[in-house]
Protein backbone atom coordinates (compact mmCIF):
# COMPACT_ATOMS: atom_id res chain seq x y z
CA UNK A 1 0.00 0.00 0.00
CA UNK A 2 2.99 2.63 0.85
CA UNK A 3 4.47 1.53 -2.73
CA UNK A 4 0.70 2.54 -4.06
CA UNK A 5 0.95 6.34 -1.98
CA UNK A 6 4.38 7.03 -3.53
CA UNK A 7 3.24 5.89 -6.99
CA UNK A 8 0.47 8.18 -6.95
CA UNK A 9 2.70 10.69 -5.38
CA UNK A 10 4.86 10.80 -8.11
CA UNK A 11 2.57 10.21 -10.89
CA UNK A 12 0.56 13.40 -9.68
CA UNK A 13 4.01 15.08 -8.70
CA UNK A 14 5.00 13.96 -12.65
CA UNK A 15 2.03 15.84 -14.28
CA UNK A 16 2.82 18.87 -12.38
CA UNK A 17 5.82 18.93 -12.56
CA UNK A 18 6.07 18.42 -16.47
CA UNK A 19 4.70 21.37 -16.79
CA UNK A 20 6.48 23.50 -15.35
CA UNK A 21 10.29 21.84 -16.61
CA UNK A 22 8.59 21.45 -20.00
CA UNK A 23 7.07 24.81 -20.44
CA UNK A 24 10.69 26.71 -19.38
CA UNK A 25 9.46 28.28 -15.78
CA UNK A 26 11.77 27.97 -12.88
CA UNK A 27 10.62 25.43 -10.38
CA UNK A 28 11.49 24.22 -7.29
CA UNK A 29 11.90 20.94 -8.38
CA UNK A 30 12.08 18.70 -11.01
CA UNK A 31 11.86 15.16 -12.53
CA UNK A 32 15.44 13.73 -13.18
CA UNK A 33 14.03 12.78 -16.76
CA UNK A 34 10.96 12.65 -18.44
CA UNK A 35 9.20 9.63 -17.96
CA UNK A 36 10.11 7.71 -14.86
CA UNK A 37 10.09 3.69 -14.40
CA UNK A 38 11.94 2.41 -11.85
CA UNK A 39 13.73 -0.96 -13.37
CA UNK A 40 15.84 -1.44 -9.65
CA UNK A 41 14.43 0.03 -6.46
CA UNK A 42 16.23 1.26 -3.77
CA UNK A 43 17.77 -1.11 -0.90
CA UNK A 44 18.73 -4.79 -0.68
CA UNK A 45 18.79 -6.65 -3.85
CA UNK A 46 21.03 -9.36 -6.19
CA UNK A 47 22.95 -7.30 -8.21
CA UNK A 48 22.17 -7.75 -11.94
CA UNK A 49 26.40 -7.70 -12.75
CA UNK A 50 27.72 -9.67 -9.78
CA UNK A 51 24.92 -11.77 -8.86
CA UNK A 52 25.77 -11.63 -5.12
CA UNK A 53 23.39 -9.96 -2.62
CA UNK A 54 23.39 -5.94 -2.61
CA UNK A 55 22.54 -2.52 -1.08
CA UNK A 56 21.26 -0.20 -3.77
CA UNK A 57 21.98 3.34 -2.86
CA UNK A 58 19.77 4.49 -5.42
CA UNK A 59 17.30 3.40 -8.38
CA UNK A 60 17.61 3.16 -11.83
CA UNK A 61 15.27 4.33 -14.32
CA UNK A 62 14.38 2.99 -17.55
CA UNK A 63 16.41 5.45 -20.07
CA UNK A 64 17.63 5.61 -23.53
CA UNK A 65 20.07 8.38 -24.44
CA UNK A 66 17.49 10.76 -22.91
CA UNK A 67 18.16 14.31 -21.47
CA UNK A 68 19.08 13.96 -17.68
CA UNK A 69 17.29 17.22 -15.71
CA UNK A 70 18.73 18.72 -12.85
CA UNK A 71 15.89 17.59 -10.19
CA UNK A 72 16.96 20.98 -7.99
CA UNK A 73 19.37 24.36 -8.20
CA UNK A 74 22.87 23.13 -6.73
CA UNK A 75 26.69 23.04 -8.11
CA UNK A 76 28.16 20.61 -9.77
CA UNK A 77 30.79 19.66 -6.78
CA UNK A 78 32.16 16.46 -9.03
CA UNK A 79 32.10 15.31 -12.79
CA UNK A 80 33.74 12.20 -13.65
CA UNK A 81 34.08 8.64 -14.33
CA UNK A 82 34.38 5.42 -12.24
CA UNK A 83 34.50 2.13 -13.03
CA UNK A 84 31.24 1.25 -10.90
CA UNK A 85 28.89 4.34 -11.90
CA UNK A 86 30.86 5.41 -15.16
CA UNK A 87 30.12 8.74 -16.19
CA UNK A 88 28.74 10.75 -13.40
CA UNK A 89 27.82 14.23 -11.90
CA UNK A 90 27.78 14.68 -8.43
CA UNK A 91 25.07 17.96 -7.43
CA UNK A 92 25.03 19.38 -3.91
CA UNK A 93 22.57 21.52 -2.41
CA UNK A 94 21.72 22.20 1.08
CA UNK A 95 23.85 19.27 2.46
CA UNK A 96 22.50 16.96 -0.25
CA UNK A 97 24.09 15.22 -2.50
CA UNK A 98 22.18 14.28 -6.41
CA UNK A 99 24.58 11.33 -8.10
CA UNK A 100 23.60 10.74 -11.20
CA UNK A 101 24.95 7.92 -12.97
CA UNK A 102 26.09 5.74 -16.14
CA UNK A 103 25.99 8.89 -18.19
CA UNK A 104 26.38 9.01 -21.84
CA UNK A 105 27.35 12.25 -21.76
CA UNK A 106 27.98 15.47 -19.00
CA UNK A 107 26.63 19.06 -20.49
CA UNK A 108 28.47 20.82 -16.55
CA UNK A 109 31.64 20.91 -15.69
CA UNK A 110 32.89 20.46 -12.27
CA UNK A 111 32.06 23.75 -10.04
CA UNK A 112 29.19 25.01 -12.43
CA UNK A 113 26.23 25.96 -11.09
CA UNK A 114 23.06 24.51 -12.43
CA UNK A 115 19.51 25.28 -12.33
CA UNK A 116 16.10 23.27 -12.05
CA UNK A 117 15.43 22.00 -14.67
CA UNK A 118 18.49 22.45 -16.83
CA UNK A 119 19.39 19.39 -19.22
CA UNK A 120 22.64 17.94 -16.97
CA UNK A 121 23.21 14.93 -19.21
CA UNK A 122 22.18 12.23 -21.34
CA UNK A 123 21.36 8.77 -19.96
CA UNK A 124 23.68 6.48 -20.98
CA UNK A 125 25.65 3.03 -19.95
CA UNK A 126 28.85 3.67 -18.65
CA UNK A 127 30.22 1.81 -16.01
CA UNK A 128 29.21 -1.21 -14.52
CA UNK A 129 26.07 -1.75 -16.18
CA UNK A 130 23.49 -4.47 -18.00
CA UNK A 131 22.08 -1.74 -19.99
CA UNK A 132 21.22 2.00 -21.12
CA UNK A 133 19.55 3.85 -17.95
CA UNK A 134 19.79 6.53 -15.05
CA UNK A 135 21.53 5.63 -11.95
CA UNK A 136 19.86 8.21 -9.41
CA UNK A 137 21.00 8.47 -5.89
CA UNK A 138 20.63 10.77 -3.06
CA UNK A 139 22.79 11.33 0.17
CA UNK A 140 22.23 13.57 3.15
CA UNK A 141 25.68 13.57 4.93
CA UNK A 142 27.05 9.79 4.61
CA UNK A 143 23.27 8.50 4.91
CA UNK A 144 21.51 7.34 1.63
CA UNK A 145 18.06 8.58 0.90
CA UNK A 146 15.49 6.18 -1.14
CA UNK A 147 14.94 8.41 -4.17
CA UNK A 148 11.51 7.83 -4.75
CA UNK A 149 10.70 9.07 -1.52
CA UNK A 150 12.95 11.96 -1.51
CA UNK A 151 11.01 13.03 -4.82
CA UNK A 152 7.59 12.06 -3.41
CA UNK A 153 8.37 14.40 -0.40
CA UNK A 154 9.30 17.59 -3.04
CA UNK A 155 5.58 17.34 -4.08
CA UNK A 156 4.17 17.63 -0.74
CA UNK A 157 0.92 16.02 -2.54
CA UNK A 158 -1.79 15.14 0.60
CA UNK A 159 -2.65 11.84 1.03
Amino acid sequence: MEKLKISLRLAVMFLLVQVTCVLGQTPEYCLPLRHLKVTSGFGHRVHPVTGNPDFHKGIDLAATSEPVFSIVDGNAIDVGRNAILGNYIKLFRDSIFFIYGHLSHSFVKQGENVVTGQVIALSGATGRTTGEHLHLSIRYGNIYLDPLRFLAELAKVPD
